[in-house]
């Protein structure tokens, strides 16, 4: 609802290419992926929906140019990745206006105190905080987390 179908949207994080899957499903044209694990990405190139995917480690810098996408999306990594060098990095890709989503475990949210980061990148003028949805299930069925976990997402928009 943030992002015209039409926008370059980076996957960060994309993995075998779920997310990818589903973005392309609801009407995404232009989606280029990113991961540091190279079987991941094999797995993604078989699906068939990304213009590009790179392999990088995103807790270095990303391998884009300044103000390159429209979007990006950035689920199911957070549990991995701490620190704001990931965000400050996919600022610089997406484009002012531009929207960022992030998916993170609630667990995690408190426990690393993610509100507080969001609120100080908010405070620095790299983004605007959009929408944060209420909890959802994480991975429902799942025998590690079942229903103990949930997950939230956060709509932010670059400035």
């Amino acid at each position: 609802r943030y992002v015209d179908l039409k926008s370059t949207i980076l996957d960060v994080g994309c993995g075998t290419g779920l997310t990818g899957r589903e973005l392309r499903r609801v009407g995404f044209d232009c989606l280029r992926g990113v991961d540091i694990s190279a079987p991941s990405l094999q797995t993604a190139a078989a699906k068939g929906v990304y213009e590009s995917l790179v392999r990088a480690d995103l807790m270095e810098p990303l391998p884009f140019s300044d103000d390159t996408f429209d979007g990006a999306v950035c689920v199911g990594v957070l549990s991995y990745i701490s620190g704001d060098g990931l965000f400050r990095e996919m600022c610089r890709v997406v484009r002012a206006g531009g929207t960022l989503v992030l998916s993170h475990r609630t667990d995690l949210v408190v426990q690393r105190e993610f509100g507080k980061l969001i609120s100080a990148l908010e405070a620095e003028g790299l983004w605007s905080s959009v929408e944060t949805s209420a909890n959802l299930p994480y991975l429902p069925g799942h025998p590690d987390f079942g229903t103990g976990i949930e997950v939230q997402f956060f709509t932010l928009k670059v400035l």
